[in-house]
């Protein structure tokens, strides 16, 4: 169990289920949300989508057992994207509530992103700013630059323009990172 100083600055106990999709989080959660009047908040960047309830393992009504689950099938997948700050934004309030009303919010998922803006209130850099940032950087480069540069350049320079892929790419993946994908 996590303690949370951010929620209006109180301390608050919240419960944090981590891990990847089929290991039994909802069933842990659904356990603990009925053992300690908890209420389940979604930290799954694919079971917020409508229409993908399959795909995702997302808790059908019977998994929830009368549960209160907030955050899942909110979001049309073709309407927008949706964030890191977005899913932040949505989340705060709920778990604010959830807390007010002498609840435990049990945050449950696999996207260690989400929970991190939660717990920390990671802002990213504006996105608009940081895009004419990296162009500029790659406008600076030639093809003859870059097959110059060493992976561990190459490496520092991903950090610089796309900071998510360079924290899941080890600086000797030369080819995955020349590729930026």
């Amino acid at each position: 169990m996590a303690t949370v100083t951010n929620f209006r600055y109180t301390t608050s106990p919240i419960i944090i289920i981590l891990g990847a999709t089929a290991v039994g989080k909802t069933k842990l959660s659904v356990y603990l949300s009925k053992r300690f009047n908890g209420e389940i908040v979604n930290a799954d960047s694919m079971q917020i989508y409508e229409g993908l309830d399959i795909a995702t393992a997302k808790p059908t009504i019977e998994e929830r057992d009368n549960i209160p689950h907030h955050l899942f099938s909110y979001i049309n997948p073709l309407d927008r994207s949706h964030t890191v700050v977005d899913y932040r934004n949505d989340a705060l309030p709920i778990i604010e509530s959830i807390i007010s009303r002498s609840h435990l919010p049990c945050i449950v998922g696999g996207t260690n992103y989400y929970i991190e803006s939660l717990l920390f209130h990671l802002n990213p850099p504006d996105p608009s700013s940081e895009h004419l940032h990296n162009e500029q950087l790659l406008s600076d480069l030639s093809e003859e630059n870059l097959s110059k540069l060493t992976s561990i350049q190459l490496h520092e320079l991903l950090t610089k323009i796309d900071k998510p892929t360079s924290i899941r790419r080890h600086p000797n993946e030369e080819r995955k990172i020349r590729r930026f994908d």
